[in-house]
């Protein structure tokens, strides 16, 4: 406990008087609870530095996402899915005649790579349609054949059935990749 006389020291005179407003308080008085109250006052700056930081990455990840969803649409190439009887067709094709060739069929490559591997999750669509396709290929991937070639300008990843399953799974999945794969 501190004495008095040194309380009275620490407070503003005013007229050989005190000032009462400036009378130490039992934090002041306390280290123990100086050390608390400067602990808490450093919990809520961390605290608050936290939320600001979440709240400004909650804001900036979907930003960039379609940031990059915008740059990536940019590409000089374009995508045409069709379906032929029981082959579906991928066409990667050049917009501009400043489109490598190389990137195209490497492109393509790697898509023929991914469904020969039978990995077929190309987009995230909301409702269940695609995950049902996705199961569907699934069941029938060893009925399905995949071929990347070159026609002109463009190259074209085919998947074709061998089975009417493999057709049906086939059918619903280019049509829910034609309907949700646009240029990005």
């Amino acid at each position: 406990m501190l004495r008095p006389d040194l309380i009275w020291r620490k407070s503003k005179v005013i007229g050989g008087r005190p000032d009462p407003r400036r009378l130490p308080s039992m934090v002041e008085m306390n280290p123990e609870l100086r050390r608390a109250r400067r602990e808490i006052s450093y919990a809520l700056i961390g605290t608050g530095i936290t939320l600001v930081l979440a709240l400004l990455l909650y804001w900036a990840v979907p930003e960039m996402k379609a940031w990059m969803r915008d740059r990536h649409s940019e590409n000089d190439y374009s995508r045409l899915v069709t379906m032929q009887g029981n082959t579906m067709q991928i066409q990667y094709a050049a917009k501009n005649d400043h489109v490598s060739p190389a990137e195209l069929q490497l492109n393509a490559e790697l898509l023929g790579r991914r469904f020969a591997r039978g990995d077929f999750s190309l987009l995230t669509v909301p409702d269940s349609t695609l995950a049902e396709a996705l199961t569907g290929l699934q069941a029938v991937e060893r009925a399905l054949s995949v071929s990347v070639k070159s026609e002109g300008n463009s190259w074209i990843v085919a998947v074709q059935a061998g089975t009417p399953a493999a057709t049906k799974a086939l059918d619903t999945y280019a049509a829910i990749i034609k309907e949700n794969w646009h240029e990005n």
